[in-house]
């Protein structure tokens, strides 16, 4: 774990830098999402979604490298995790966050019913 503060861009400035680039092939689009990693260090995740079926492994490897790049020249210091879907996918991960929400909703609805009322409860 990092003992010192890191230098974090907003999200949306990575976004704008990663968007200003030119992609081949193009994507579809782009989420960065900011939060701690497994070692418990500020990170950066950077899904990138393209509109084909199939991605060039050399392709997503390079741009993959030039994200990392671009987001460390701009001065944000996190590391940075690069992900690749294709919009096929990414339309199905979405589908499966919003069940999980559901399901967590559902579970906690459950638990307030089912836990027992303290002394302070009516």
């Amino acid at each position: 774990m990092s003992t010192r503060a890191l230098k974090e861009l907003k999200i949306s400035d990575v976004e704008r830098i990663v968007n200003n680039e030119e992609w081949n092939p193009p994507f579809y689009s782009i989420r960065v999402e900011s939060d701690i990693d497994s070692l418990g260090d500020p990170a950066l995740w950077v899904w990138v979604v393209y509109d084909v079926n199939e991605v060039d492994l050399d392709a997503a490897h390079q741009a993959g490298r030039k994200i990392q790049g671009l987001i460390s020249e701009a001065g944000d210091e996190r590391w940075v995790y690069v992900r690749f879907r294709t919009r096929e996918e990414d339309e199905w991960a979405d589908e499966d966050d919003e069940d999980a929400e559901e399901d967590s909703t559902l579970c906690l609805a459950d638990a307030k019913e089912t836990a027992p009322k303290t002394s302070d409860e009516p």
